[in-house]
């Protein structure tokens, strides 16, 4: 307690509750004087008995949530708006998703896209649009005109944005693409020289594959597709062929497109090449080790890699002769983890396969068949980042799983009169339950601040 004056004289105050705690009594006094420094921000030269630190800080850590929930009644007071409400009125209109574009728009920032895009060239209004087709991709995958009605109908993501894009055209979200794929080059370094960042760890090693995927229709006009042997059995369709680069933790670090009957084995030179282009600094520090199936390691490509000093290894799609071909300098533990780390580029294909619209494609026009699989390819960026997160958190759910509980929380916009008839409408996210929370908590994610009021009209 402390004694303050008030207008009818001195007064005591309560500063904090104790509750209840195990303590004999003659050590009350001990308890308050840990209490008071801790209150005032002092410090003593002599250690706290261990059961008096225990008991103060739990107390202090009550007082805490006591004084967050105080100050969070303040704020309402101060800017609560009273309106007397015919409760008969009230709807609800245009709910839109929002808890998996919190996560989504966290994984962009965390990753510096924004950054990464403005140091490529691209205007703050491309920016904002590229983060719509690629979050959309994430969230909602689909064609443009897929993420263009997603954009304008369903979704909060413009709440997120710097650029209001709302009234966006169809035309806009394919321009993006093109703009995406014309700064490729520079956005895969960024990426990964970002990524690198956040988790160098242990060795490097980088997994090499391809696959291909199919297109409806003929695509005369696109020059990627080919008929070739197709890894999804589509032997009917067309084929465009992707070849990904991905490091032990599952980061993209390259990709190229191809058309459909490409030859693996020629590809390696040219992905080496561009590798020790594009990430000389990393590269000079330490060489990863590769890693590929028997399709790709032909004697002249094992030769080159050998002249170029890279370790490698060889595998085969059954286990027992994956572990026959690895290096015999390898633990069995090491091999186990090698192992388990080559089941990331596979599941990186499957997740573009089925997760992030990669299949099927149905764009006529070569450029345009590149950007939208490039947008798929970023979007996994962003998915990767959000499993790694939760898993360095012990949370080892998938994006399939994360994505359905997050589709729960929504925003959406209330509508009521008052007591003149005035119709009000009153835009409000909805509090997030216990499963979101967990999730934004693991991810950081900063939740918003509500509500805009806005008085509309009068009813007649």
């Amino acid at each position: 307690m402390e004694s303050v004056r008030t207008e009818k004289g001195p007064r005591q105050r309560t500063i904090m509750h104790l509750g209840s705690f195990d303590l004999p009594k003659e050590r009350w006094k001990e308890l308050a004087a840990c209490l008071e420094r801790k209150l005032s921000g002092q410090s003593t030269f002599q250690e706290e008995a261990p059961d008096i630190e225990h008991i103060a800080t739990q107390i202090m850590e009550q007082y805490g949530r006591l004084e967050r929930r105080r100050e969070e009644k303040r704020s309402r007071q101060e800017h609560q708006e009273i309106v007397r409400v015919d409760t008969q009125s009230i709807v609800t209109t245009h709910t839109r998703s929002l808890g998996g574009e919190l996560v989504a728009h966290r994984a962009w920032k965390a990753l510096g896209l924004d950054r990464i895009l403005k140091e490529a060239g691209m205007s703050a209004r491309e920016c904002a649009l590229a983060e719509a087709s690629v979050v959309c991709r994430l969230l909602e995958p689909g064609s443009e005109i897929g993420t263009w009605e997603w954009l304008t109908r369903g979704t909060a993501l413009n709440e997120l944005l710097d650029v209001n894009l709302e009234k966006i055209g169809k035309d806009g979200l394919y321009a993006i693409g093109d703009v995406l794929y014309g700064h490729k080059a520079y956005i895969e370094k960024a990426l990964y020289e970002e990524e690198h960042r956040q988790y160098a760890r242990g060795p490097m090693v980088y997994l090499y594959d391809l696959t291909n995927t199919f297109l409806e229709g003929e695509k005369k006009r696109n020059g990627l597709a080919a008929r070739g042997r197709s890894k999804e059995k589509r032997s009917d369709c067309p084929l465009i062929a992707l070849a990904l680069v991905v490091d032990q933790r599952g980061f993209p670090v390259y990709s190229q497109i191809y058309p459909g009957n490409q030859s693996e084995p020629i590809t390696l030179q040219a992905v080496l090449t561009r590798l020790e282009e594009s990430l000389p600094p990393l590269l000079k520090q330490e060489k990863p080790m590769l890693v590929m199936d028997t399709g790709i390691a032909t004697e002249e490509n094992l030769r080159l890699m050998e002249e170029k000093g890279y370790a490698y290894t060889v595998i085969e799609r059954r286990e027992q002769r994956f572990l026959e071909a690895l290096r015999t300098d390898l633990s069995a533990q090491e091999i186990w983890k090698l192992y388990m780390t080559i089941q990331r580029v596979e599941s990186a294909f499957r997740c573009l396969k089925s997760e992030l619209g990669l299949r099927p494609i149905y764009h006529q026009k070569t450029e345009r068949t590149q950007a939208h699989l490039f947008i798929s390819i970023l979007a996994y960026h962003l998915l990767n980042w959000i499993e790694q997160q939760l898993k360095e958190a012990g949370d080892h759910r998938r994006w399939s799983t994360i994505r359905k509980t997050l589709s729960s929380h929504q925003q959406c916009t209330v509508v009521f009169r008052d007591e003149g008839d005035k119709v009000y409408h009153l835009r409000v996210f909805g509090k997030p339950e216990s499963p979101h929370e967990d999730i934004y908590k693991k991810l950081g994610v900063p939740m918003l601040k509500n509500r805009q009021l806005t008085y509309v009209a009068r009813r007649l």
